[in-house]
């Protein structure tokens, strides 16, 4: 699902592989869908701490948000192919739960369908530090209002 150039890049926060803790990845949040892409497997877990948040529009200055706006989320997803979308269509509520990255403390985005609302049909992990949790919760709300 891709809407061109009406399609915008509102936040990109790190990410992890709950399947394979050592894979980091980068998460787009755009104005229809989630990209994850995957972005570099880790040797060791240990020296790598949850981060913050790359860019969300809602903070960002004139120039970051305008640089922002020439980023191809067509060309993200297809730069690897074990990259994938979820469009906010596939699902109907999101709830955030707090996980463990090796020491550090992170949290996980449980995304629910309509059909099965017991269990999620995603879950993501959400690399970010406890310190950066409220800007991450504020801009889910956001972009989510009706879902969270």
């Amino acid at each position: 699902m891709t809407n061109g150039e009406s399609e915008e890049i509102l936040g990109i926060f790190p990410g992890y592989n709950k399947n394979f803790a050592r894979t980091k990845n980068k998460l787009f949040f755009t104005t229809n869908r989630l990209i994850v892409q995957q972005e570099k497997h880790l040797i060791p877990l240990r020296g790598d701490t949850p981060g913050k948040p790359e860019y969300i529009s809602t903070i960002a200055n004139a120039r970051e948000r305008l640089k922002m706006k020439q980023v191809s989320v067509d060309s993200i997803l297809k730069s690897n192919p074990e990259n994938f979308e979820i469009p906010y269509s596939g699902f109907a509520a999101v709830e955030i739960k707090p996980a463990r990255l090796g020491a550090y403390r992170c949290y996980e985005l449980l995304l629910f369908t309509a059909d099965n609302l017991d269990a999620p049909k995603y879950d993501i992990g959400l690399g970010v530090g406890e310190k950066y949790f409220n800007y991450v919760e504020e801009f889910l709300h956001s972009i989510w209002p009706d879902k969270m």
